[in-house]
């Protein structure tokens, strides 16, 4: 697990958003300890590489373990909140549970976000 993850860490210090995806093909079969680490790696990335990722991890790679995906929507939400790109994510996950869960963050976004001056 810890080279897993060691490895996941200092992809995201490189800036090497290939290798991290790599990385991340590997989740689905890693223990659920190890995704919940990798998912708090996640949570410390910068925005540009953390959106790339989660993307990633949210659309294209397929997650079952309703647990963990809950532990992914959870963290683009949070971070939705200081940065409403990661919002996007959630609806191209096409979960309409997703999308529904996201309206109160919309308009969290939009009460706080917009420029109230244009």
């Amino acid at each position: 697990m810890m080279r897993y993850i060691t490895g996941f860490r200092e992809s995201i210090q490189r800036s090497d958003i290939k290798e991290a995806k790599k990385i991340l093909d590997l989740f689905p079969g890693k223990t659920d300890e190890t995704k919940f680490e990798l998912i708090n790696e996640l949570a410390l990335a910068p925005d540009n590489i953390a959106w790339d990722l989660l993307f990633y991890l949210a659309v294209e790679i397929r997650i079952y373990d309703k647990n963990i995906y809950k532990q992914i929507i959870q963290l683009i939400m949070d971070r939705a909140h200081l940065n409403f790109k990661f919002a996007v994510i959630l609806y191209k996950t096409g979960n309409i549970n997703n999308i529904k869960g996201g309206v109160p963050l919309m308009r969290y976004i939009l009460s706080n976000s917009a420029d109230q001056y244009i």
